[in-house]
């Protein structure tokens, strides 16, 4: 009982729409996202939620509540409310799953530690009743946050709040560890094949890798060899299936890969480690405040390309290590710090033109 630990994973994010909150344009002022977890639990997770107001009404008391429901080991659904005529443009949540490491991610744990400590876990699980259980399935974490200030205001108010939320977390005394602790091993009181649970996600997990190599076996048998100089591209999100786009002078995202979403990589240095990206138009991808695409090649526009899997990259700005990162709104992102599944692409080799 002692080697109980809870511990935080921050996996990931969801941006809510461009005026989605917009004076009840969904319903009652609600509008609700499913959310997939990069990689699935073996059992449901603990959720708390964080959340950034990136635009909102100046003048207006902004209040809005966030809610996690319908939880489960793949993902779940985040209900965003707000009311008194407020207008919420965009808002942001990051997603913060606590678990028990001792249960674990399914692509986490070491398998020999799941077989010494299972026949123990699962003994304790039966001990507790049905009524237990389906309290804990009932309950859905909340997080609810009031923002006074006006617009210049909101996102420190509410970077202090995720601040105190997550102190208040790490806090807990021993009688709500005693209590997480029961609800933990009731959670996982059906799981009585665990191993086998966690040896068929990894299967999976492997099949779909594979699968998606084959389909793009000669842009990854070049690509792990690091020949990228004077190769035509076209530059895919390996999460939305987007493409980056040249839209007349401003980088954007597109559903198709045609002359516009043709890029050509050539070398920044002789090392060979660090590139530029641009077009025939001579437009470069480049990573200087929001402007996304520059007329010529500057300290701004090298790129450095880092294999994350197989067949999957990341395209890090040499100059600020921002990332470029695309949305599920077809926006080229070039304002990110660090690496999520948005920030992942797929170089597709095309024929010279």
């Amino acid at each position: 009982m002692s080697n109980f630990q809870n511990q935080e994973i921050n996996i990931g994010s969801v941006v809510l729409g461009d005026r989605s909150l917009s004076n009840g344009q969904y319903g009652d002022k609600k509008s609700i996202r499913h959310v997939d977890f990069d990689v699935p639990f073996s059992g449901i997770p603990k959720v708390s939620l964080g959340i950034n107001f990136l635009d909102a009404s100046s003048s207006e008391q902004i209040r809005i509540r966030c809610i996690a429901q319908n939880i489960t080991s793949k993902g779940m659904d985040i209900s965003f409310t707000t009311w008194n005529d407020n207008t919420v443009y965009d808002v942001a949540v990051d997603y913060v799953a606590i678990y028990n490491p001792k249960f674990g991610n399914s692509n986490n744990k070491n398998n020999n530690d799941n077989n010494i400590s299972n026949t123990n876990t699962n003994q304790q699980r039966n001990q507790y009743n049905d009524n237990e259980n389906n309290n804990y399935q009932q309950q859905s974490q909340q997080s609810y946050y009031e923002n006074t200030n006006n617009n210049n205001n909101n996102k420190n108010n509410n970077n202090n709040n995720n601040n105190n939320n997550n102190n208040n977390n790490n806090n807990n005394n021993k009688s709500e560890d005693k209590q997480q602790q029961h609800q933990q091993q009731g959670r996982y009181q059906e799981n009585n094949n665990y191993n086998r649970n966690d040896n068929d996600n990894d299967y999976q997990s492997q099949s779909q890798s594979q699968s998606q190599s084959q389909s793009q076996s000669q842009s990854q048998s070049q690509l792990q060899s690091n020949n990228f100089n004077g190769k035509n591209v076209n530059i895919r999100s390996n999460k939305f299936n987007n493409y980056i786009r040249d839209n007349n002078g401003k980088g954007d995202m597109s559903q198709t890969a045609r002359n516009n979403e043709t890029w050509i990589i050539t070398s920044a240095n002789n090392n060979g480690d660090l590139f530029f990206i641009h077009n025939r138009y001579n437009h470069y991808l480049s990573s200087n405040g929001d402007r996304v695409l520059v007329g010529e090649k500057n300290d701004s526009s090298i790129w450095k390309i880092s294999q994350r899997r197989q067949g999957v990259y990341s395209i890090q700005n040499y100059k600020n290590s921002n990332y470029l990162s695309s949305t599920d709104r077809n926006e080229l992102k070039t304002n990110v710090k660090v690496v999520n599944s948005w920030e992942e692409f797929n170089f597709n080799f095309v024929q010279d033109s």
